[in-house]
């Protein structure tokens, strides 16, 4: 069995190689620059995979849905791994639209994980500081989730790039 999904990270960035235009803004700024071609791209790879992934700090600043729109397919499960399951309890990924799994550790407070819990999300705690991805892999793949799409932050990227957990990378530049 394999350990660990099929790994595509997906980012858009600038010409000059930037995944947003500043530190703390939002990729929804660099997004706007984008043609309908690029987001109907973007969205058949998300109707392919069977788990899609941001940071929290993701969820946090662009507070996306993570859902398929501009193409025909299924939602993928959504997977933010946030350490102390810090994420906006009115943030899209709650909405009903497709699954959705915080991944976090010993350290979040129980009584956020429970909000979480009712707001009908599945509460992982995978690692007691930090989220331990070593640990996280096979019990993706034994959710179902044997495709995975890492849609970013920059710290999610390469956490997956530095421990070789990447099989594809696609760019999409922009404009």
């Amino acid at each position: 069995m394999n350990r660990r999904p099929y790994v595509i990270i997906v980012s858009e960035v600038s010409v000059d190689g930037k995944l947003t235009l500043y530190r703390g803004a939002s990729s929804k700024e660099l997004m706007t620059l984008m043609d309908h071609e690029a987001y109907v791209y973007l969205h058949e790879i998300r109707a392919k995979v069977d788990g899609i992934m941001v940071g929290c700090e993701t969820v946090r600043t662009d507070n996306p849905s993570l859902t398929v729109r501009y193409a025909k397919g299924k939602n993928p499960t959504r997977i933010i791994p946030c350490s102390t399951a810090n994420v906006p309890l009115d943030a899209n990924i709650f909405s009903k639209d497709a699954p959705t799994i915080i991944v976090s550790t010993e350290r979040a407070p129980k009584e956020k994980v429970e909000k979480i819990k009712a707001l009908g999300a599945d509460v992982w705690i995978v690692g007691e500081y930090l989220v331990d991805f070593d640990r996280l892999m096979p019990m993706l793949v034994e959710k179902g989730i044997k495709s995975l799409m890492v849609e970013g932050g920059a710290s999610i990227n390469w956490e997956f790039v530095r421990r070789g957990f990447v099989d594809e990378i696609r760019l999409i530049h922009i404009p």
